[in-house]
């Protein structure tokens, strides 16, 4: 017997084996059968959802629904980042998952399908829309599929806050659809595509934290209003034909073309400008002022809605905050930036086991020169700068008797500035460094040599770390909940 729709999402619950199988079977089918493929699924997805009024516009709400799954995506992809950035760096997910056993990698995402799909109807209707991305065989025989996934759809720029837009997992079949769509398509797409990446992001984050023992999250399903006041009604205006003056009356039929134009300019419109300090929404057609600094030195783009924020916000650490990298950067640095900007007093961070330490050097033409390499390093990977500040901090370790009660070591630093610089020949670039510093008459880091330290200042800084030590170092506590989950993932 062919199965000729989805297979009922109670049988996920009482055989999840059966029901992905049916699943499977019905996605290979819609591969190969043009009757059965993207297209009808497309076409069914206007009717199922009787997204259209009988004159062809859009049923009020639709729009409104779409724009609040997408908020919805974004606050789940940020939450999804800040836990794996964390995960991957304390917990060593990546290379525990790759490494695991094909029967331990398949049981959890299973698992998490069950689960994510029975949590909402839409969400298990939406895995008709993923004919490879969950295929529970294909992480079962290849474990860097999902740690792909993972990355592909983490925010980059600034894990600490939600992002204006998803990420999306793109597929080939999909994005050929949109072309020659009509504008009615267009937006069932729109709806296809925000369902099909909240349900890998729920399964993804199901499978990150159920495969290291932790805690699964709870999904909180929305009741979406349809309230009039909250309504949005079309991508394209309809025209004022003798069909919507019969139905509505001309000044109803008015209302709902303005209706329609409004929805269709806020949905193409460019995402509102935020202020980076009070975060206050650009209401205006004048666009907010950016931070030249940000701007020139790593084409961040950091807006301000007067110059009294800005300054508030250079006077709270936005003159010290690297903010954002400038270089495709790995998961480990993405993990320390946004530790830096957590804590923008502090000038780096080194981790230990138990937990995160902090290093502030307290003397301050130390501190330009650390937060200069730190900053050139951030922005393009600058091997020098990198290996100069891991030069700095392994001489700070070993000429300061707190970092080494506090477990940091030689070791330590050049494994974790090797992973985040993805910097294979760090060891070779650190003899380099202890090489200029033997030559050197004052015996100075480099960092320091570099920076124009005179012999003066060297004697002043030497006078400084005998009395008070090279830096404040420190214990900076976790999220107590992340610190414990990390933990226990280890």
């Amino acid at each position: 017997m062919v199965m000729i729709g989805p297979p009922p999402v109670q049988l996920a619950a009482s055989n999840p084996k059966k029901w992905d199988a049916d699943w499977q079977d019905l996605l290979r089918r819609a591969h190969t059968d043009p009757d059965i493929g993207p297209g009808k699924q497309l076409r069914t997805r206007l009717g199922r959802r009787s997204v259209l009024h009988p004159d062809g516009g859009l049923k009020d709400t639709v729009l409104y629904t779409i724009r609040v799954l997408r908020e919805g995506l974004c606050a789940l992809q940020a939450e999804l980042t800040r836990e794996a950035l964390l995960y991957f760096v304390r917990a060593r997910f990546e290379q525990k998952w790759i490494a695991a056993a094909p029967e331990e990698r398949g049981k959890p995402v299973l698992a998490a399908l069950c689960d994510v799909c029975t949590s909402a109807m839409n969400l298990h209707q939406a895995r008709e829309f993923f004919a490879v991305e969950l295929n529970v065989a294909a992480h079962q025989k290849d474990g860097r599929l999902l740690v792909g996934y993972i990355k592909e759809i983490m925010v980059v720029e600034n894990p600490a806050a939600n992002p204006e837009d998803p990420i999306f997992i793109s597929h080939p079949v999909w994005d050929v659809l949109e072309h020659g769509a009509s504008v009615h398509e267009k937006i069932a797409l729109k709806s296809i595509l925000v369902l099909r990446n909240k349900l890998i992001a729920h399964v993804l984050f199901f499978v990150l934290r159920s495969f290291l023992g932790l805690d699964v999250p709870r999904i909180r399903v929305n009741k979406h209003a349809t309230n009039k006041k909250s309504t949005l009604c079309a991508e394209q205006p309809t025209k004022l034909t003798e069909f919507l003056i019969e139905g509505f009356g001309r000044a109803g039929a008015e209302r709902h073309v303005k209706l329609e134009r409004e929805a269709m300019k806020e949905l193409y419109s460019e995402p509102k400008q935020h202020c980076f300090n009070c975060q206050k929404p650009n209401n205006t057609k004048m666009r907010y002022a950016r931070c030249k600094r940000c701007w020139d030195s790593m084409k961040r783009e950091t807006l301000y809605c007067s110059p009294a924020c800005q300054k508030v916000d250079w006077k709270n650490g936005h003159k010290r905050r690297p903010a954002l990298v400038g270089f495709k950067c790995s998961i480990p640095l993405m993990y320390l930036v946004g530790r830096i900007n957590q804590s923008p007093d502090y000038d780096y961070f080194v981790w230990t086991a138990q937990y995160p330490i902090y290093l502030l050097f307290t003397y301050k033409p130390v501190q330009a020169a650390v937060l200069g390499a730190r900053t050139k390093a951030l922005a393009s990977g600058d091997r020098p700068s990198v290996a100069k500040l891991a030069h700095m901090l392994i001489f700070t370790s070993q000429h300061d008797p707190r970092a080494r009660s506090l477990g940091v070591t030689k070791e330590l630093i050049v494994k974790q500035l090797k992973d985040e610089y993805e910097f294979e020949e760090i060891a070779l670039a650190l003899d380099e460094m202890r090489a200029r510093m033997a030559w050197d008459p004052l015996h100075r880091p480099p960092l320091l040599i570099d920076a124009g330290f005179s012999a003066g200042a060297w004697e002043e800084y030497q006078d400084t770390w005998s009395m008070v030590g090279m830096a404040e170092i420190g214990v900076v506590p976790d999220h107590p909940r992340l610190v414990e989950d990390a933990n226990r993932g280890q």
